[in-house]
């Protein structure tokens, strides 16, 4: 039910805004994801976002091959990116059997500001770096083994190249394990 809630609110948002306002790099966004999906790629920056790699484009690629306009194609991808890790952590924790947190995490997006809705249904880049927050899930529910370490380390350097916003879920992650290993005694297999 929470995640109906979720979907039908940012159905909302991307309807009453997302589909209906554009700015320039709004512009710059599609012009990549048609490039793309025509199958040219240029080399990173090309379109003279030399702070973005316009994930959104490459992923929006596939959507404007089922033949959906790229001024609603690109609103949904940044959407999705902007809820993927409240979504993905709340059903790993639900699976997990931990009900509760699956829960709290999931009103995250529900209690937010209007305006995080707003600012992650507009194709900025600015959702590309919490795309990949999303994974950090993985290793901090499973941070007996090292292997889980290497996916935090690969994360969270993949979600800080493509925006820096990503140390919002990063930083206290890696926090959180740093103390625990600092306190465990599962440093020293994790060391081995």
């Amino acid at each position: 039910m929470l995640l109906a809630l979720v979907l039908v609110i940012r159905l909302a948002t991307l309807v009453e805004f997302g589909f209906q306002f554009t700015g320039s790099d709004d512009l710059t966004f599609w012009q990549g994801a048609i490039d793309y999906s025509e199958g040219v790629f240029h080399e990173p920056f090309f379109y003279a976002q030399n702070y973005n790699f316009m994930l959104e484009s490459f992923v929006a690629a596939p959507l404007l091959w089922l033949g959906i306009p790229v001024y609603i194609a690109l609103p949904i991808v940044s959407t999705f990116m902007g809820v993927f890790p409240f979504v993905v952590i709340s059903w790993v924790l639900f699976h997990r059997k931990l009900v509760f947190p699956a829960f709290v995490f999931l009103l995250l997006p529900i209690t937010l500001p209007i305006e995080y809705d707003v600012m992650t249904s507009i194709t900025r880049g600015f959702t590309s770096g919490l795309f990949f927050s999303g994974f950090l899930i993985f290793p901090l529910l499973n941070s007996k083994t090292s292997k889980y370490f290497w996916v935090l380390g690969l994360t969270v350097a993949v979600g800080y190249l493509f925006n820096p916003n990503s140390l919002i879920l990063a930083f206290p992650v890696c926090l959180f394990l740093c103390c625990l290993l600092y306190t465990s005694d599962a440093a020293d297999d994790l060391l081995c």
